[in-house]
């Protein structure tokens, strides 16, 4: 059995789910369908989230590691865990990469940078 899937039936489909967001709380986007409608900041930052999950896994990994030993003694969320390393998107809670600079024993502002939250880098460098 093949099942086809037309692009007129995308588009209705589409048009039912209305302005509703996917994805690790990114919009989809597809270049097919939008044209010239891709937001500016679509893979921005891609690459300090890409660097910031690997970070973890490797750490977690070079300490033999499951995610729920690190979750449980990181003090931090299991979910969150998941999506850091598996979704290049995936923006990290501010109170999940301090937690894990302080596991890690690393610099937080260095942390923090590249996990892409550097708009509270310099609010965390004031505060000391």
């Amino acid at each position: 059995m093949k099942i086809e899937i037309s692009k007129d039936w995308c588009l209705r489909m589409a048009q039912h789910e209305g302005d509703a967001e996917i994805g690790a709380g990114r919009v989809a986007v597809d270049p097919v369908f939008d044209g010239e409608r891709i937001p500016a900041d679509v893979g921005e930052e891609e690459g300090p989230n890409v660097a910031f999950g690997r970070f973890v896994n490797l750490m977690r990994r070079q300490r033999g590691m499951s995610l729920e030993q690190l979750a449980d003694d990181a003090d931090v969320d299991m979910v969150d865990l998941v999506e850091i390393e598996s979704d290049r998107y995936h923006r990290p809670e501010l109170r999940t990469a301090y937690q894990l600079a302080n596991y890690f024993k690393v610099s937080q502002a260095g942390l923090m940078q590249v996990a892409g939250l550097a708009a509270f880098v310099s609010a965390l460098s004031e505060q000391k």
